[in-house]
C-alpha cells in the first residue's frame, strides 16, 4: 500500500481497531500484538487489492482473521495443557473484570458482532465483509449475540445492568460519540434499563 495512503488509515482507525481486538481478546498486550501485525499485513498489500474507502474494513477483516488464528491456536493449547495438568480446558486464571469477563463468555464470533455493530458503527453489509460471511447472516448473527450477552447480563448483574454494561464497555476506550453510547444501548436488556 502506498505510504501516504496506508498513513491515513493508520491515524484515523488505530485506537478503534486496538480497541476491537481487545474486546475480543481479552488481553491488552495481544490487542497491541494483533493491531501491529495487521497493519504490517496491510501496508504489504498492493494498492489495486484493496478499493478505495473499503481500506477500515479490509484492515479489520484482517485483524479479525488474525484474532481467529490465536483463538484456534489457543484452543488447541488450553487442550493439550489441561490433558497434561488434568484441569479444565476453559479456567481463565486473569481474574478479569466482570464485564470482560462477560464478554469474553461470549463466542468470538459474537463478541465481534457486537463490537462491530454497536461501537464502531458497521453497517451489516461491511461487517458480513469483515467476518467473512453473508450479508443477510448478520441480523440473525446479531440478534443472536445481542441475546447471548442479555441472557449474561441478566444473570450476573441484576437492576443496574445496564449502566454497568455500557461503563464497562467503554472502559478503557475513552468517551464516545452520543450515537454510539445509544447504540451500546441496544445491546442491554430492555429490562434492565
Amino acid at each position: 500500500m502506498e505510504e501516504p495512503r496506508f498513513e491515513a488509515l493508520y491515524a484515523g482507525a488505530r485506537d478503534r481497531l486496538w480497541s476491537y481486538l481487545y474486546r475480543i481478546t481479552g488481553e491488552a498486550a495481544l490487542a497491541d500484538d494483533l493491531t501491529q501485525e495487521s497493519f504490517c499485513r496491510v501496508f504489504q498489500v498492493v494498492d489495486a487489492q484493496v478499493k478505495a474507502g473499503h481500506e477500515r474494513a479490509y484492515l479489520f477483516r484482517v485483524a479479525t482473521n488474525l484474532a481467529n488464528d490465536h483463538f484456534r491456536r489457543q484452543g488447541r493449547l488450553r487442550r493439550y495443557v489441561a490433558a497434561l495438568l488434568g484441569g479444565p480446558a476453559g479456567a481463565d486464571p486473569r481474574g478479569a473484570h466482570e464485564m470482560q469477563a462477560m464478554f469474553q463468555r461470549l463466542r468470538p464470533r459474537e463478541r465481534a458482532l457486537l463490537w462491530l455493530a454497536h461501537v464502531e458503527g458497521y453497517a451489516h453489509v461491511e461487517i458480513a465483509a469483515i467476518l467473512d460471511v453473508r450479508p443477510g447472516s448478520v441480523r440473525v448473527l446479531l440478534s443472536r449475540a445481542r441475546k447471548r450477552l442479555a441472557e449474561l447480563v441478566g444473570e450476573g448483574e441484576g437492576a443496574g445492568a445496564a449502566e454497568m454494561t455500557r461503563a464497562r464497555l467503554l472502559e478503557g476506550r475513552g468517551a464516545l460519540e452520543p450515537a454510539r453510547l445509544e447504540a451500546l444501548e441496544e445491546i442491554t436488556p430492555r429490562g434492565l434499563r
